[in-house]
């Protein structure tokens, strides 16, 4: 009877910890087209800076973030300041709009494609991560991983949200 308890304990825990890889496995195929997006943001900002004075606040904030998520240590961490950089980057492109100059502007039309395509390249991964998360945050709160998690201090990781629009 003990052994049966104790290999059915053993046996979630390691399904916790498959979960807890495979979201991270799930998040690193996502980060490749973060960082595609991040090292486009340096142009985006000095393209709108000339244009968008009023808006320096937000351009400052798109830069911070990007620095803060480079330094994050944790996928959860990053997660969370990528779903800001996002929320971000669509006010941005928003805020163009009130712009004419700027939205006629080459660079800006390049830069605008260009993280278009890399937004959608991350909407088809961040639905794989999101799945494998909401599996992950379904087990963790599940009998018997639910006793588990309370051990081992094993908390709801937080999902991508919807990408740039604009």
């Amino acid at each position: 009877m003990v052994a049966g308890v104790g290999l059915y304990v053993v046996g979630a825990y390691n399904q916790v910890v498959s979960a807890t890889r495979e979201a991270d496995r799930a998040f690193a195929n996502v980060d490749v087209s973060l960082k595609q997006r991040h090292d486009e943001i340096p142009a985006l900002v000095e393209t709108c800076r000339g244009y968008m004075a009023h808006e320096k606040n937000v351009l400052e904030s798109v830069t911070s973030l990007r620095l803060q998520i480079q330094g994050a240590g944790d996928v959860d961490t990053k997660v969370v300041a990528e779903n800001a950089l996002t929320e971000l980057l669509s006010r941005v492109f928003v805020l163009a709009e009130s712009y004419p100059e700027l939205k006629a502007n080459e660079l800006f039309l390049s830069l605008h494609k260009r993280l278009t395509e890399i937004e959608n390249e991350i909407a088809d991964r961040r639905e794989l991560f999101n799945a494998s998360v909401m599996a992950y945050n379904t087990l963790i709160e599940s009998f018997p991983a639910l006793m588990l998690a309370r051990i081992f201090g094993w908390r709801a990781r937080p999902m991508l949200s919807l990408g740039v629009t604009g």
